[in-house]
């Protein structure tokens, strides 16, 4: 409403006139027009005093039908009506089913490759060679020997002077032909450990054939010598074994796959051997018990590489063996054991020692009664490593199949909240209620364990389970094709609406015992594309949510004012439903102020008629007001008399339509959709 000024204009007309009057006394002594040089610029102080308006106006004059603002029917304030009509939607059967784009869902899952082990920081055991000349007998001449043959030799007195043959008459010397006194001759006795043996003495080499009791060879050599071999063996075989510390090569992987490592896997090559060689030189008697071993184990020394035994080595024989250590595992422990011992003579018999067949024969000391005794082993490398795998899972996430919106040609959308379906068996796509498992493929150098089972689908007698339980075998690719054809399917629990399809995913790797490479490449990985085709429904208990068309509404409300309260609002929706199934609604609103900011509140209605019979059109009214939420059913569109009629309060901290439109918003959007 404007305000009219022009019938105050005399009192008006008249405050100029005293304004102007004052402005002329006060400005005509100040103006000297004859020296303009001295004119000076007047300043003026006006005292305007202007009366102030005092009018009371109804806001029904506000009312301005062209922008849908009309005034109320007692002309005390104004009401802004505004309409839009949402187009027809229908429910078109073709709509009911879950479409994926070409037809399938496809989700590849790529192998995620697993670092390998690199064994160049290997230490690898280095044992030097045993390499012994291990005497029977003394040869630097501070020992004798005795023959069997006796030795007389003159007996002496306490003083060691020569005893004489003499007469038991008179008690004198008795004297040869050559008047030289008779010598009392004894035999020699040699001791040993004790004991008295009388023989002719010997020393080493020799160059006759000697013949020795078996009471003397036992107790001064084959005794002596067995004590030394003792010791000797018990410095060799007291060695602690070698660590291989085998658990530094385990690689820090997420999940630790292997639980521990059981052997290293020796190279082929010259180098890699374990060679023994034990031979007898001119000893009479048998070295036996003879054994040279290698051997290794994780926690105890329990694994043998190489057993290399005799029973005897007799005179001028050897024992001597190789072993290809080419393939063979060491374990975290090694060690070398060894030993031997020389048989005694069996007492009462004799001893022959027989000086060399060849005396031209190359002999590694001046003796020829000796054990010539060497252990070699060494290695060229490792190439893998043998290990042990825990069960342990792979950790792979398992692929999401939702059940999103179907756009439909008309702008709307359809979604399912499934309940229970019977998938069709005919007319679909080749793609669709189809799902097949592409390039199921283990680089992994041991078995894995697969399984994947979807937990929504029961099948029908002679129907594929919806189930891969498979062991991967390194190398082999697995392809699965799974019709879905006349399968059922339904949440775990029938109360329940599926939001997604429910998979049990496990990848393990079973408890087994493999071989890896120790040259670091990948140990492998598992990948697979899983694609899920569209379902199409031969019988279909679900909730249907049909969308609407969003529909925006320019309102021209005046903007900018203040000081006006809105009293009331009314918003009223009106459903035509031909749709013989309990439906329910939900509105968003949204109301966007000059500013750009967005006031948004939903409403959830959960009653929409439906008619009685096909033929029928139901009503539903819908109003949105200051007290909340009325709702009115009509059976049809030509009925006066709502057949249902409620008023549904606001929830606890949800406003009413009234805080919405209290935004002043520029612009109201309305986004609707049904659910069946």
């Amino acid at each position: 409403m404007k305000v009219n000024l022009r019938k105050y204009s005399p009192r008006w007309r008249l405050g100029i006139l005293q304004a102007l009057g004052v402005m002329l006394l006060l400005t005509a002594p100040a103006c000297d027009f004859d020296v303009p040089e001295k004119f000076v610029m007047p300043t003026w102080f006006l005292d305007i005093k202007i009366p102030l308006v005092q009018k009371r106006y109804e806001m029904g004059d506000l009312s301005n039908p062209d922008y849908n603002i009309f005034p109320t029917p007692d002309s005390m304030g104004f009401q802004i009506v505004y309409e839009a009509e949402f187009p027809f939607t229908s429910l078109d059967p073709e709509n009911l089913k879950i479409d994926f784009p070409g037809g399938y869902m496809e989700t590849a899952i790529p192998a995620t490759e697993m670092p390998g082990v690199d064994a160049s920081s290997l230490a690898l055991p280095e044992i030097p060679p045993i390499e012994l000349i291990i005497p029977v007998v003394d040869t630097t001449g501070s020992a004798y020997y005795l023959d069997t043959a006796i030795t007389l030799i003159p007996l002496l007195d306490e003083d060691g002077n020569p005893v004489f043959e003499t007469d038991p008459d008179t008690g004198l010397p008795l004297v040869d032909e050559d008047g030289n006194p008779i010598l009392i001759w004894d035999t020699l006795e040699v001791e040993v450990d004790g004991v008295s043996y009388i023989g002719t003495p010997f020393q080493f080499p020799i160059d006759s054939v000697r013949t020795l009791s078996a009471t003397f060879y036992n107790a001064a050599i084959a005794d002596p010598i067995n004590n030394v071999l003792s010791t000797i063996f018990e410095e060799i075989n007291g060695q602690a074994p070698i660590d291989l510390e085998l658990n530094s090569l385990l690689p820090d992987t997420e999940p630790q796959l292997i639980s521990s490592i059981d052997t290293i896997n020796i190279s082929d090559g010259v180098n890699s051997v374990y060679a023994t060689t034990i031979k007898n030189y001119g000893i009479p008697t048998n070295l036996s018990s003879v054994y040279s071993r290698l051997v290794t184990g994780i926690e105890a020394l329990d694994d043998t590489i190489a057993n290399h035994v005799s029973d005897a080595i007799a005179i001028g024989t050897e024992l001597n063996e190789t072993k290809d250590l080419g393939g063979e595992g060491l374990a975290q422990l090694l060690q070398i054991t060894t030993g031997f011992q020389l048989d005694l003579a069996p007492i009462g018999t004799f001893v022959t020692l027989s000086p060399p067949a060849n005396p031209n024969e190359l002999t590694r000391i001046d003796s020829f009664l000796y054990v010539d005794f060497k252990i070699q082993f060494g290695l060229d490398g490792v190439e893998s490593m043998d290990v042990s795998i825990d069960s342990v899972g792979l950790g792979i996430d398992a692929p999401e199949i939702p059940f999103g919106a179907t756009e439909n040609e008309d702008g709307t959308s359809t979604s399912l909240e499934l309940y229970r379906t019977v998938l069709s068996s005919e007319g679909v796509p080749y793609n669709s209620n189809r799902l097949q498992i592409l390039n199921l493929k283990n680089t992994f150098p041991f078995n894995i364990k697969f399984l994947m089972d979807y937990k929504n689908f029961f099948i029908p007698e002679g129907n594929v389970p919806v189930k891969i339980d498979q062991i991967l075998v390194p190398g082999e690719t697995y392809n699965f094709d799974i019709s879905l054809k006349g399968d059922t399917m339904r949440a775990a629990n029938p109360d329940s609406a599926i939001e997604k399809l429910d998979l049990e995913l496990d990848v393990s790797i079973p408890t087994q015992k493999v071989t890896i490479p120790l040259d670091g490449s990948s140990l492998g990985g598992m990948g697979l594309t899983i694609r899920f085709g569209s379902l199409q429904f031969k019988e279909l208990e679900a909730n249907i949510i049909q969308g609407f068309p969003s529909v925006p509404q320019d309102q021209e409300m005046p903007q900018g004012f203040k000081g006006a309260t809105i009293a009331d609002v009314r918003l009223a929706l009106i459903m035509k439903s031909q749709i013989k199934l309990p439906v329910r609604m939900n509105m968003d609103f949204a109301g966007v102020d000059v500013f750009g900011d967005t006031t948004r509140m939903s409403f959830a209605i959960d009653t929409i008629g439906y008619p009685l019979t096909s033929l029928d059109t139901s009503m539903t009214v819908i109003e949105l007001n200051r007290w909340g939420t009325r709702i009115q059913i009509y059976d049809r569109t030509t009925d006066s008399i709502a057949t249902y009629d409620t008023l549904v309060v606001p929830a606890e901290g949800q406003g009413t339509i009234i805080d919405l439109m209290a935004s002043n918003p520029e612009k109201l959007i309305i986004d609707a959709s049904a659910r069946i």
